[in-house]
């Protein structure tokens, strides 16, 4: 039974080394000969610097239909084998591969939310815009910031924005109470859109957190037993001269 074989970033440790053999892959896929134009070869040298670094950033382009034959490369390069296309699935995996968690795939995609409700509120509203999105902001600072699902008299459902601890006053989200032209009517989507930005940074920020304090301890620990590693020396120097040191006292 042949034995598996590592992918090629795990074969090669010294980098630059790296980089050329990733390098010639990619001229082999596109059927480039080594003396292509610089343009050409100064893109594929920063992929290979990006796959080598797992930066997702500059990897999430691979996930593009037009991409397909850097996409093969980088599987033969690294064994991760991404399903076809730009769902979720090889989204996952890569971001996975370059270590990057769950609370951050969804501040990302929050993100992206929110910059695409803004794209939406700036082509209808224009100069508007800018003072909508300053006025949600302010609500939100100002606590606004727990959404409910009430029922008005007539038994309709409908959804209102309170201070988290205060019941008497709330901002209808949806419903007949919900003015047409109010702020909540005309901007409802970037409003839900920025409290799940909000609520994605404040899980993020408290795992990013933990993570730091991992660091710390770790650092901590390693300070800790190179210093008894240097503070032991003297001690297993004494040892060995005293067993190599022959006694002498019979002959005295």
């Amino acid at each position: 039974m042949s034995r598996k074989t590592k992918p090629l970033i795990e074969s090669i440790a010294d980098r630059d080394q790296l980089i050329d053999a990733i390098l010639e892959r990619f001229l082999i896929a596109h059927d480039m000969p080594d003396d292509i134009s610089s343009w050409f070869r100064k893109g594929k040298v920063w992929l290979a610097e990006a796959i080598i670094a797992r930066d997702f950033d500059s990897l999430r382009e691979l996930l593009d239909g037009y991409r397909e034959t850097d996409r093969a490369v980088f599987v033969e390069v690294t064994g991760l084998r991404l399903p076809k296309g730009s769902g979720k699935k090889p989204y996952s995996m890569l971001r996975e591969w370059c270590g990057l968690t769950s609370a951050w795939q969804e501040h990302d995609e929050a993100k992206r939310a929110l910059s695409v409700e803004y794209q939406k509120l700036d082509k209808r509203y224009g100069g508007r815009t800018d003072s909508m999105v300053e006025g949600l902001q302010l609500i939100y600072a100002d606590g606004w910031t727990e959404i409910r699902q009430l029922t008005d008299q007539a038994g309709n459902s409908f959804e209102g924005l309170f201070r988290p601890g205060r019941d008497n006053e709330y901002h209808p989200l949806s419903g007949p109470g919900l003015k047409k032209q109010s702020l909540f009517a005309v901007a409802g989507k970037y409003w839900k859109a920025l409290m799940r930005l909000r609520a994605a940074e404040a899980v993020l920020a408290v795992e990013n957190d933990r993570k730091r304090r991992a660091e710390i301890t770790q650092r901590a620990g390693q300070v800790v037993q190179a210093q008894s590693a240097v503070q032991d020396q003297p001690i297993a120097a004494a040892v060995i001269a005293s067993a190599q040191t022959p006694d002498m006292s019979f002959f005295l």
